[in-house]
């Protein structure tokens, strides 16, 4: 099995301490360089052409988000980024930019220990292309609205369908695609699982809403879905819907790899 060659960028020493010695204790998984900023982030990666980058957010000289969108603009590579839960919001604008996926900064904590070896592991062998910095919307692919037909008159709703959606890595920006489009007057409740990180949820259904017209938030037990309303299934429980149109939430099984 070839070996994984990885650049940390991140401007905590003892941050990079830890990512270093979690990456490196199998042996499939090279550290090929560290960056304490976010342009050496941009110039490691050019120079040392890594498999994979692990980025923090908040750096000095260039933060993680400007680094992100700089090395996506010359050569499309991997980005986990590994940081604060408090950057929850930014870090999906880093997944808008061209990151792969977001998680929280581990401890030497076996279960996160494992998580980020998985990731690493999953996300160096993704296929990324390079990106134009500061996008157009106008000129993004828009995908044609659904049209829904109304043929159950018999359920007694303002709405006569849900639409569900589940995600995983690539996911967030899919949405993005999906639902930016979509009118404030959707005719359905929108149910979205994404597989995430415990702790980024509330930052996705920020960043989602700053993007759509439709109202995004994370579902609580017992609320009554809406149509034109897209909500989100928290990262710690399974978002299961009842007969009456109402969210129940349900405990994701002890030994499930993703959630929810």
């Amino acid at each position: 099995m070839s070996v994984i060659r990885v650049v940390i960028a991140d401007d905590s020493q003892v941050a990079r301490d830890v990512l270093r010695d979690i990456l490196s204790r199998d042996g499939d998984i090279e550290i090929a360089g560290e960056a304490t900023n976010g342009r050496e982030a941009v110039e490691l990666a050019k120079r040392l052409a890594p498999q994979l980058i692990t980025m923090d957010l908040n750096m000095p000289v260039m933060d993680g988000l400007s680094a992100i969108e700089e090395i996506m603009y010359h050569k499309g590579i991997p980005i986990l980024v590994v940081s604060d839960r408090s950057d929850a919001q930014t870090a999906y604008r880093a997944l808008e930019a061209g990151a792969l996926e977001v998680m929280p900064k581990p401890t030497f904590e076996a279960s996160d220990a494992e998580r980020l070896l998985e990731r690493v592991r999953l996300l160096a062998g993704v296929a990324v292309i390079t990106r134009l910095r500061r996008r157009s919307l106008a000129t993004a692919y828009a995908p044609p609205i659904p049209t829904l037909t109304t043929a159950t008159q018999s359920i007694p709703r303002d709405f006569q369908h849900v639409i569900a959606i589940a995600c995983s890595t690539g996911g967030p920006q899919a949405l993005v695609r999906l639902l930016r489009p979509l009118p404030a007057d959707f005719p359905a409740p929108i149910v979205i699982a994404q597989h995430i990180s415990h702790g980024f949820i509330d930052g996705m259904a920020q960043w989602l809403a700053s993007l759509c017209t439709m109202p995004v938030s994370v579902g609580q037990e017992g609320e009554q879905l809406r149509p034109g309303h897209i909500y989100l299934s928290p990262s710690e429980r399974d978002l299961c819907v009842s007969p009456r149109h109402r969210f129940q939430l349900q405990p994701s099984p002890e030994k499930s790899p993703v959630s929810p």
